[in-house]
């Protein structure tokens, strides 16, 4: 399950909460992936989201949450 939240006046405005893994960013694509590389989704310090996307593709099981998420970072 995927939940965005956008906080106004925030110092990281964007959070995500990934299968109950929280990222946050300034950026909704920064949120996403600290969140998909905390919970382990992609490899820890990959900063390249079509690198990220990749991985998800590869690497799990695909469901809508899944595919939103690969739409999210490589937009």
């Amino acid at each position: 399950m995927i939940k965005f939240e956008y906080i106004e006046e925030d110092e990281l405005p964007y959070r995500v909460n990934i299968d109950g893994v929280l990222g946050a960013g300034t950026t909704e694509k920064g949120a996403i992936m600290v969140a998909l590389s905390v919970g382990g989704f992609i490899p820890k310090g990959c900063r390249d989201p079509k690198k990220a996307g990749w991985h998800l593709f590869w690497n799990t099981e695909f469901n809508i949450d899944q595919i939103i998420l690969i739409q999210k970072l490589v937009k």
